[in-house]
Formats: C-alpha cells, structure tokens, sequence
C-alpha cells in the first residue's frame, strides 16, 4: 500500500472517531464532506468550510506528513487518479456476457 492510501485511510478513521470534540475529527470530517471538490479548492476556501484558523489546519496537515495545503491538494488529485484508473481497469476488464449467464 502507498503512502497516499495510509494518510488517506488515517483521515477516514480520524472522521469516524467518536469523539465528537476532538478538532482531528471534525476537520477529518470535513474533508470527507468535501472530498471530490477539494482539487478546486484554495487554502482560503478549505478555510472557510472548516471555520478554523490557518494555524490548526497546518499542524493538522503537518501531524499526516504534509508540509503545506498544496501537498495535501496534489496527494488529493494523485489519490482520485489512481482511483479512476482502478475503475476504469476494472470496467474494461469486467466480462459483460458472464452477467447475463447470471
């Protein structure tokens, strides 16, 4: 597995975590709630939806080993490429006619 997939899975554990008050949780929430918008997304615009200050998001990026939002937005994109690929591959290679045996 790679290094994108553990900080991606930490950020799902982190948002399931029942701990409602824990600030991990909520911004890891967050960024579930806005997933597939984040490559359009700003530093400003994160911001804003998560209503924290720029401080608390930097040490949240740096605790997953990111040095700026812009990491976090690039390893975002690469993770959703390396997802579409794997749908597409899996499409491609799916064989139609087995499901009408079915």
């Amino acid at each position: 597995m790679s290094k994108t997939n553990l900080k991606i899975e930490y950020i799902l554990k982190a948002s399931n975590n029942i701990e409602f008050d824990n600030i991990d949780t909520y911004i890891s929430r967050k960024i579930f709630e806005h997933y597939n918008k984040i490559p359009t997304y700003t530093l400003e615009n994160i911001l804003t939806i998560l209503n924290i200050s720029k401080l608390k998001f930097k040490t949240y990026l740096n605790q997953l080993g990111y040095k700026n939002y812009t990491a976090f937005k690039d390893e975002v994109i690469f993770e959703r490429i390396v997802r579409l690929k794997q749908i597409r591959d899996r499409y491609e290679s799916f064989e139609k006619i087995k499901l009408f045996k079915l």
